[in-house]
């Protein structure tokens, strides 16, 4: 039995010793385990401040690349000249609009392609009007105004606004400004601001009541007098006449139903969405008539691309807008309405290639009684609509990468022999240069082309400042 027992004890020692020299390298696995959890925590954590820092590098980067180009063009507004100057242009920050000192600028565009920026507070949707006195813009406080000649520029505080809805300038070389006060509608009535700025600076703000709820969606001049044509909820078509000189005051001329404009065949009831008057800035009156374009149809409507020489090529668009011509006469209140032809003066009526972006987008402009001239703001191409047939033409085609870059929008503006065309509200990453081309009128060659200081593609281009560029304005003196 004893020996027995020492076996047993021995076998025991074995299967202990056993055990503990399997333990030993657990052991060790363990320590090493440990040792690895730790290496791992270290470098993780030099690898989030690594991280880290270089978005703290890239911040402070962005943020010193972005205050030193604004920097290097800026310009106090009392040394802003308007010598060689050629396009102002209003730029934005959506983002900010809503904070007054948030980033926003007016650019002045110089014919060597240089650029000057005056800091301003909140400038979206505000239009900048240039006419031979003066360059007049304003932001949400104040009221500016440049000669063109030597004089010294001009500041006019004024009561806060809300956004801007047109900007025009009267044949007196005065300027005016109108914003609807959106927060005042009250009882059925609409009150919008008027701001009167003379030919030698001076700003004097008024409102004006209307006694009914509607939605001005254009304005024009015709000499010193200033019209505002008005949509009412009752599907109503309204001249009224807003400034007559110097005086500012309401009266109604003339008013019309939708479906006398669109005629009943097309006319689709009071349950549809009204008609779109297409107008980036105020039609113009010639002779005492003002012509501009309408659009009208279901809101979703979609069409293709604007190809006057294929006008049949669309079959599979169901839904469309019509396009009209609209001539106003102020003095006898009577309208003519011209539908659009392609150039076989075939009707625009059922499937067609005119574009909704461009009914919702156009920019239009009747420089005299014989021709509207259109660009189609996706593309870059224009066309010509002559004010008497409704017969539409195209003038410029695509021609440049420029006109081809996703996300660039246009803006057109005519003169008596010339028109400029601009890119406007985009996102400029795409693009190679930022370009401005002037154009001869009738035959659209090619005259002048002016490439901006690459610093405003920088200003312009999303991923930098996230700026906008508005709805700008052309030197009279270089558009001629």
């Amino acid at each position: 039995m004893w020996k027995k027992f020492i076996h047993e004890s021995e076998a025991h020692k074995r299967v202990n010793d056993d055990y503990v020299r399997n333990a030993a390298p657990q052991s060790s696995f363990t320590t090493g385990n440990k040792t690895h959890r730790v290496v791992v925590w270290i470098f993780g954590v030099i690898g989030i401040i690594a991280v880290i820092a270089a978005v703290t590098i890239g911040v402070f980067h962005w943020v010193l690349s972005t205050e030193y180009t604004v920097s290097a063009h800026s310009e106090k507004f009392e040394n802003l000249r308007l010598q060689h100057a050629v396009v102002a242009i209003p730029l934005h920050n959506p983002q900010t609009s809503l904070i007054p000192n948030g980033n926003a600028f007016m650019s002045i565009v110089y014919e060597d392609g240089s650029f000057k920026l005056h800091k301003v507070s909140n400038i979206e949707g505000q239009t900048p009007i240039w006419n031979t006195e003066a360059l007049h813009y304003t932001d949400s406080r104040d009221s500016y105004f440049i000669p063109v000649n030597a004089g010294k520029p001009t500041v006019n505080s004024i009561e806060k606004v809300q956004r801007q809805n047109f900007a025009f300038s009267l044949a007196n070389g005065g300027f005016v400004d109108l914003y609807d006060e959106s927060m005042m509608k009250h009882r059925g009535k609409t009150t919008y601001k008027i701001l009167s700025t003379t030919s030698k600076g001076e700003s004097k703000q008024q409102t004006i009541q209307f006694s009914e709820s509607l939605f001005i969606k254009t304005c024009s001049t015709c000499g010193n007098q200033a019209y505002a044509i008005a949509q009412t909820d009752k599907h109503e078509v309204v001249l009224y006449r807003m400034v007559n000189e110097a005086n500012v005051g309401l009266n109604e001329v003339s008013r019309h139903h939708e479906k006398d404009m669109v005629g009943e065949q097309l006319y689709q009831g009071e349950n549809e969405s009204t008609g779109v008057i297409d107008a980036a800035y105020s039609p113009r009156c010639n002779n005492g008539v003002i012509t501009f374009l309408y659009s009208y149809g279901p809101s979703s409507a979609r069409t293709k691309d604007m190809a006057v020489e294929h006008s049949d090529s669309a079959d599979d668009v169901k839904a469309i807008q019509e396009h009209f011509l609209v001539r106003w006469d102020v003095k006898t209140g009577k309208i003519t309405t011209i539908p659009l032809k392609n150039s076989k003066g075939q009707v625009l009526y059922g499937p067609t290639t005119v574009s909704y972006e461009i009914a919702g987008y156009i920019n239009a402009q009747a420089y005299d009684e014989k021709l509207l001239h259109i660009v189609d703001t996706e593309n870059g191409r224009v066309f010509t609509l002559d004010t008497q047939t409704g017969v539409l033409r195209r003038l410029l085609d695509k021609t440049t990468r420029q006109e081809s870059s996703a996300g660039v929008n246009y803006r057109l503006l005519v003169g008596n022999h010339e028109i400029v065309r601009i890119p406007s509200i985009i996102d400029t990453s795409d693009l190679k240069d930022f370009v401005i081309e002037r154009f001869d009128r009738k035959t659209g060659k090619l005259l002048k082309k002016i490439k901006v200081n690459k610093d405003f593609l920088y200003l312009t281009a999303q991923k930098n400042t996230n700026l906008y560029p508005g709805i700008p304005a052309v030197n009279p003196k270089w558009l001629q």
